[in-house]
């Protein structure tokens, strides 16, 4: 019997004795004894008790109590449950949920809905001059409720004439935005302006260019494309393809360069800020969808993930559930195309009236001024940001911060560790989550490592599933009966969250089969429904989730997965490299590309000719983040590596026909292949033909093909 048994049999005896009038506490005493002391103690103790009998008389129960307690003491461990003791922080977070549950329900089914923009436009009515947005970019700033109103009024009015017919009667087509960070207050102003009309937005990565771009604006069913002026060339190259297909494109500036592409920003500046009447958003449902947000692309082409307005609340919500409040500054460096910064970040500010300080792009060395100088209290992160602010060098006022809460996902625990001990006591609430996912974790107790934690309360809400797969096919393995198995504590399994009607798998916008792939049926029990969400999770025995894995093709390189360069004639040149999961987020690292001239400049056109069919544009002349790392090449073109998997020692080999040489780490020097692969040795034709995919061993320790990602 488990242990939820034995807690409800023990709760059954407990009623039953209440039912016969006699007193229920010696079987609770006998609990907390043989808890506290072991079994011998507490045998002694009751016997003991039964001698003393006629002197206890008036306090000693009936002989069923008696029987009840030995009862007890036969069923239940001799220790409480593990997690027994996080039930208050289990109990607070639980009632926090359905309190945010139940008022987002309630809110989305008004009619019309209270939605996320009408509780922007309460907050701008009662409080027109509170500050909302920072901007510590170039041309800083700050803006109010009431000007960032005014902004999203004027681009109501501008996109409802250019929209015309898209705004029909029931589903809304979605308009697309492409923007760079420099346009962080415009892009907001229009698309808070597109949410007054209904209007769902797909925000596209800046950063892709050429069929991937293509792919990304087809695949969001937008007709109307909005571009940063800056993305000039991204827009050009692609233009006659999306002319083909009846796209009208947009520069959010006051004049346009390109034959064919209008420009809003005298439209933007002419139109009135006269409220938008909320009928125009009338046909919004609890379902709707309010934002494409593009998955990271590791199977393939990036798929538009639908939010629906239910869940960008639910995300939003989070912050309430961390205990942040109005009198709160958030500080965000992450970008708006992504959930975390968009929704958890500018979303959720204008949801609770908490200002929120963006940055155009994080720098290691101005996080801190920018917190002291805006009084921040609450900062986000993402994968490895807090892990270059400790590798900053040691200041003297590195305490000296408001800082009193982070929230984010990816922190690994030596980190968390470290960020602790060099800059304070700051809560950490580590979450996991996908984009397109039904079911999310926090670790609201804060254990260091952790990804998020579950209790039987919430896995009553939430269903999922730790399951065994297969490393070959890396799908779930089933019994003689056909069902899932479940892993053990502490062991490694495939996540899979079930599907309800509380508790929907959305999917993305297009072919429904892409959204059907993701399902797996009969896991448990006979036509249940799971969405598998690719990743390797563990649960220890108090409920706490720790990140493994990431299975699928998950390794990219600036957008672009492995299986399409592997698929261009020329992708087998482009090997090596070592595979690297963190937290949710697997991408290929260089295996430090060492390259006697300039890895780019020895290969030459042969390294271009591969890359730039498949979107892979040339390194930068600039890193993209700021500190004492950096990102992306240096000078000569020579790559710098930061965080090759661990493997003790690495092996140095080239690959005779470019001249260029890798370093392996210890796992993939086992494998035979890669040497004959990279140096030459096999024979004749080894070096055009791609090894066999099972034959090699990437970073996680399961057979991959791996490809590297530039660092």
């Amino acid at each position: 019997m488990g242990i939820q048994g034995r807690l409800a049999f023990l709760v059954l005896l407990l009623l039953l004795l209440r039912g016969l009038g006699w007193p229920a506490w010696p079987a609770a005493v006998a609990l907390a004894l043989r808890w506290l002391l072991g079994d011998s103690a507490c045998c002694v103790l009751l016997g003991l008790a039964v001698l003393a009998w006629p002197w206890l008389g008036p306090w000693m129960p009936h002989w069923l109590s008696l029987a009840a307690a030995a009862l007890t003491l036969a069923l239940l461990p001799a220790r409480p449950p593990p997690g027994l003791r996080w039930l208050p922080a289990d109990l607070g977070y639980l009632f926090g949920t359905l309190r945010l549950g139940l008022n987002i329900q309630a809110r989305l089914r008004r009619r019309p809905p209270d939605t996320f923009i009408d509780s922007f436009e309460r907050r701008a009515r009662a409080q027109p001059g509170r500050q909302i947005l920072v901007w510590t970019g170039p041309g800083s700033q700050t803006v109010t409720f009431g000007e960032l109103d005014a902004r999203a009024c004027r681009a109501a009015w501008v996109m409802k004439a250019e929209l015309g017919d898209a705004l029909g009667p029931h589903e809304r087509e979605p308009t697309a935005l492409l923007m760079l960070p420099s346009q962080t207050v415009p892009a907001l102003g229009l698309w808070l302006g597109l949410a007054k009309l209904g209007c769902p937005v797909a925000w596209i990565n800046p950063h892709g260019r050429g069929a991937p771009l293509v792919h990304a604006v087809l695949s969001s069913g937008a007709r109307v494309l909005v571009v940063d002026p800056g993305l000039r060339e991204n827009l050009e190259e692609i233009l006659p393809k999306l002319q083909a297909e009846n796209i009208r494109c947009f520069y959010l500036g006051h004049s346009s360069p390109t034959p064919g592409v209008g420009a809003l920003g005298a439209a933007l500046d002419a139109a009135p800020s006269d409220p938008v009447p909320a009928d125009l958003r009338a046909e919004i449902k609890l379902r709707s969808p309010a934002l494409f947000i593009y998955t990271s692309g590791t199977t393939g082409l990036p798929k538009p993930a639908i939010l629906t307005y239910e869940r960008v609340l639910r995300i939003s919500g989070m912050l309430t559930l961390c205990g942040v409040t109005a009198d709160d500054v958030v500080y965000s460096v992450l970008p708006l195309y992504h959930t975390m910064g968009l929704v958890l970040g500018v979303l959720s500010c204008l949801e609770l009236g908490v200002t929120c300080v963006l940055a155009p792009k994080f720098s290691a060395s101005r996080f801190w001024d920018d917190c002291r100088q805006h009084g921040v209290t609450v900062i986000q992160y993402v994968g490895e940001v807090l892990r270059y602010l400790c590798n900053t060098p040691q200041r003297p006022e590195d305490r000296s911060h408001s800082v009193r809460l982070a929230i984010g996902s990816g922190l690994r625990a030596e980190v968390w560790e470290t960020f602790q001990q060099r800059f304070g006591p700051i809560q950490i609430w580590e979450a996991y989550g996908a984009t397109e996912g039904n079911v999310g974790f926090v670790n609201y107790p804060g254990r260091c490592g952790a990804q998020g934690k579950s209790n039987c309360f919430l896995r009553m809400m939430s269903p999922f599933e730790l399951v065994q797969f297969s490393m070959e096919t890396e799908e779930p393995v089933r019994d003689k009966q056909g069902f899932c198995i479940p892993v053990g504590p502490g062991e490694p399994g495939l996540l899979l969250t079930q599907v309800l009607a509380r508790q929907p798998f959305v999917g993305y916008r297009g072919p429904r089969e892409q959204t059907e792939k993701k399902l797996v049926y009969n896991v448990r029990r006979p036509n249940d429904v799971y969405y598998n969400t690719g990743d390797v999770l563990a649960m220890d025995r108090e409920g706490f989730l720790y990140f493994r894995d990431r299975l699928g093709d998950t390794f990219r390189s600036r957008g672009v997965s492995r299986g399409r360069i592997w698929g261009h004639p020329g992708g087998a040149c482009w090997a090596g490299g070592g595979a690297s999961a963190l937290r949710g987020v697997a991408w290929m690292r260089w295996a430090r590309l060492v390259a006697g001239g300039g890895a780019w400049s020895r290969a030459g056109a042969g390294w271009a000719g591969v890359l730039s069919p498949v979107g892979v544009p040339a390194p930068p002349p600039t890193p993209q983040v700021e500190g004492r790392e950096r990102v992306h090449a240096r000078g000569g073109g020579r790559a710098v590596t930061r965080g090759l998997p661990a493997g003790g020692e690495r092996l140095r080999c080239g690959c005779a026909r470019c001249g260029v040489r890798f370093i392996l780490n210890r796992q993939q020097q086992r494998c035979g292949r890669w040497r004959s692969f990279l140096t030459g040795e096999g024979a004749a034709g080894t070096h055009a033909r791609r090894p066999a995919a099972d034959t090699v061993v990437g970073g996680g320790g399961r057979p991959v093909m791996a490809l590297p990602r530039r660092v």
